[in-house]
């Protein structure tokens, strides 16, 4: 397998220096079970695994180029279900430290064109268990289609026997999203979920998460809603998020004061950037008015660095036109 290189990764060959990077994420308790296997109870243990992996060579090793060291893995399989044609099952595993970032969507995406361009594969496949949504978002967002729950499929290393929800892309679906085709843009989808007898902050709720569940790399969205010269924390998804944000201070403010949406490339360049989630570093902006009036914000965080580009501005204006729609007139 050649070596991979993304904007914040390299997918290389296992070495025999990367055995503490590999041991310390795989003792994790949380890590391991996520994936199935039993954390490992010693460095020979995890001695003996890295092995199997070089001589595999079927598993990269996932290094993170901001701080030189292994994060995690990610491999292609023989398809144990297709046979008759050339296809793989993909696995992965992160580091705790690095959820919520983007980075194995990051890391997918790039294996999934080596697979089609390179392997020339007809087929890729991934599972996860059913309590893994972390799993299911970054499978979706790499453009999978789901096929079906495979019950009892999957016997744990505890004796516990679990489903399985299993996932494709055929290489004309990889193809066509490569030409840039999407089957419909985020606002169409935001526009099906708006329901005008809803109480509008359900509304903002399912926005959202539709926002965080349909963006890549994107770590926090939500909205804040203006009273005064303060912005409240309405629904979102993602950490836990500054609960009042003052119009003097951070992106927030400055969109709002200035009446635009705002893009930061970089939020530490921005000056008075408030820090709710150190992972990220760029964030957009995009106020919401009703009769010329500013009443609340959308904010989009993202862990990578100019994230945000002009047909996602677009997108969002849009989205944030459909929450003024639904305003209500009282409030």
């Amino acid at each position: 397998m050649r070596t991979i290189e993304t904007e914040r990764l390299i997918l290389r060959d296992w070495r025999a220096d990367d055995l503490e990077d590999f041991y310390e994420y795989c003792i994790n308790p949380s890590v391991g079970p996520a994936a199935g296997w039993k954390p490992h109870s010693s460095r020979e243990e995890s001695l003996m695994i890295m092995g199997n992996f070089i001589r595999s060579q079927s598993v990269w090793a996932v290094e993170y180029k901001a701080e030189g060291r292994v994060i995690g893995s990610i491999g292609l399989d023989k398809d144990e279900i297709r046979n008759n044609i050339t296809s793989r099952e993909m696995g992965y595993v992160l580091s705790q430290d690095y959820w919520g970032r983007g980075l194995m969507t990051e890391a997918c995406m790039a294996v999934v064109d080596y697979a089609f361009a390179e392997m020339g594969l007809e087929c890729l496949s991934i599972s996860h268990f059913p309590d893994n949504d972390a799993s299911r978002r970054v499978i979706e967002k790499c453009g999978f289609k789901k096929e079906g729950t495979l019950r009892r499929s999957w016997r744990r290393y505890d004796g516990c026997v679990l489903d399985t929800v299993v996932y494709s892309i055929l290489r004309e679906e990889w193809e066509l999203k490569r030409m840039g085709y999407t089957e419909s843009p985020l606002s169409e989808k935001a526009r099906a979920i708006m329901d005008h007898s809803l109480w509008y902050i359900s509304n903002l709720a399912n926005l959202s998460a539709l926002i965080y569940d349909e963006l890549i790399n994107v770590n926090w969205a939500g909205f804040y809603i203006l009273k005064g010269e303060t912005l409240h924390l309405g629904p979102f998804c993602g950490k836990i998020a500054c609960t009042t944000i003052d119009i003097s201070k951070g992106v927030c403010g400055a969109a709002v004061r200035s009446a635009q949406t705002l893009v930061v490339p970089n939020v530490h360049e921005f000056p008075g950037h408030i820090a709710c989630d150190s992972a990220s570093l760029s964030e957009i902006v995009i106020p919401i008015f009703v009769k010329g009036k500013i009443v609340a914000v959308l904010d989009v965080d993202s862990p990578v660095v100019r994230r945000f580009k002009d047909n996602d501005k677009t997108e969002l204006e849009k989205c944030a036109a459909l929450i003024a729609d639904i305003w209500p007139t009282d409030v």
